[in-house]
């Protein structure tokens, strides 16, 4: 096995190992010493391929903000009305990153709230995302309004009503006795509708 491939998949092992404590006990509880030895490298190693907690945690957001724009830009491109966008298809491709990583986001909210966590490592690697969304209307042909506005849109009624339903939606329907499958139906036709409007598409 060469050099190379060694060093991925030591630095694999590193980030299943952190996300695994960081859900666990949080990032304050998060230690240095306790990735290398779940990873079963030595702290050398570790810092060798990260040199803070926090770059471990950069890297975890940010491949999983890349599947998304992976996931939801490619499908969206080029439509221009909600006729030929199913809007359960919308949540699916979604489901697909987020759902899976519901216990990070969790801890990531959690600890941007209690000031314990920089929110510009959260909210900088969210520019990407949007700015594929806002150019991918250009390349539909759509008149834009200014760039300031249509992000604006996004994070505050797609990306945190988004963020609160993969937390929060399996408490919900549990207290208003709400079967699953119909939640995610209202959700994703409401939630379809909203990124359209927003991205000028309907």
């Amino acid at each position: 096995m060469n050099k190379r491939h060694d060093s991925g998949d030591t630095k694999e092992n590193i980030l299943i190992a952190a996300r695994d404590i960081l859900i666990r006990k949080g990032y304050d509880g998060t230690k240095m010493e306790d990735i290398a030895k779940k990873a079963g490298v030595s702290k050398i190693m570790l810092y060798y391929h990260f040199k803070s907690k926090e770059n471990i945690l950069k890297e975890l957001i940010g491949r999983m903000i890349d599947a998304t724009r992976k996931n939801i830009s490619g499908y969206l491109e080029g439509m221009k009305n909600q006729k030929t966008i199913k809007p359960e298809m919308i949540l699916e491709k979604l489901k697909k990153v987020i759902g899976k990583e519901t216990p990070l986001i969790r801890i990531i909210i959690s600890e941007v709230l209690r000031g314990k966590l920089d929110y510009w490592i959260a909210l900088s690697l969210l520019r990407d995302l949007y700015d594929d969304l806002y150019n991918m209307r250009r390349k539909a042909g759509i008149s834009l309004e200014d760039r300031e506005s249509c992000i604006t849109k996004l994070f505050f009624f797609q990306g945190l009503p988004l963020i609160m339903y993969f937390c929060t939606s399996e408490y919900f329907g549990k207290v208003y006795g709400i079967e699953a499958e119909k939640m995610e139906t209202a959700f994703s036709e409401k939630f379809a509708d909203s990124l359209l409007r927003t991205l000028d598409l309907n």
